[in-house]
């Protein structure tokens, strides 16, 4: 989803590394330069001067090496810490899908696999209005490459002012999102009970910066759902 060096940011990226890179060899051999010509004033003076000079650009290099992308050890486990903070911005809209004892074991074995979150089939639940869930999103538990966002009759309505069009739903939604997150690919994927928009990855999800991004998806369409719902 993401690369070291990237488009419009590749020249001012390569420029930082090789600055740095550079002003570190400067500062050596500035170091070098008043070793070997003695410890006095005058050269103490001229290697403060010279490693001044130079360590701005160090300094940009170390801040540029802190914001490259680090790798995650559990995805699942990132991603649903970084999903708590949504849920709690949306309490109680939705929430994290659990195995049930009652679930058969095929449904089981999907959600061990799975990341699923559940939306509240009443966007009044926001206001403390009751309501039962249904599904919202699911993703990879290892190294996703796409999300899937349900659209259900049951959460956008079906009322002769506003029929049921998952297509038409799905394009709206497509709407909110895919301009902010030009790294994805979205489409609409048809399937018995409405469809989904399928959102696809350019790699697996893997660093921190790229689960990130995949929550910061999560959160728009979540706000895209609210304003698209039509039973309010």
């Amino acid at each position: 989803m993401f690369e070291l060096f990237k488009k419009e940011d590749d020249l001012d990226s390569v420029e930082k590394v090789l600055g740095g890179i550079f002003g570190l060899i400067a500062i050596v051999a500035a170091i070098v330069e008043m070793v070997l010509g003695g410890f006095n004033i005058d050269t103490i003076v001229a290697a403060i001067k010279d490693i001044s000079g130079t360590a701005v650009v160090v300094v940009l290099l170390i801040a540029f090496v802190k914001r490259l992308p680090k790798p995650v050890k559990d995805v699942r486990e990132s991603i649903e810490f970084e999903m708590e903070k949504v849920e709690k911005s949306y309490a109680p809209l939705i929430r994290k899908a659990e195995v049930k004892e009652t679930d058969n074991v095929a449904k089981k074995s999907k959600l061990g696999k799975t990341i699923r979150y559940e939306i509240a089939k009443d966007v009044n639940a926001l206001f403390g209005k009751e309501s039962t869930y249904i599904r919202f999103f699911d993703t990879q538990a290892e190294k996703p490459t796409e999300i899937k966002f349900a659209i259900r009759k049951a959460f956008f309505g079906d009322t002769p002012e506003n029929p049921f069009a998952p297509e038409q739903i799905a394009e709206h939604l497509k709407g909110y999102v895919e301009k902010k997150h030009v790294d994805s690919s979205f489409k609409y994927a048809a399937d018995k009970d409405g469809g989904f928009v399928l959102v696809t990855f350019d790699s697996p999800v893997e660093t921190d910066k790229e689960v990130e991004e995949l929550i910061s998806i999560v959160d728009d369409m979540l706000f895209a759902f609210v304003t698209e719902n039509k039973k309010g």
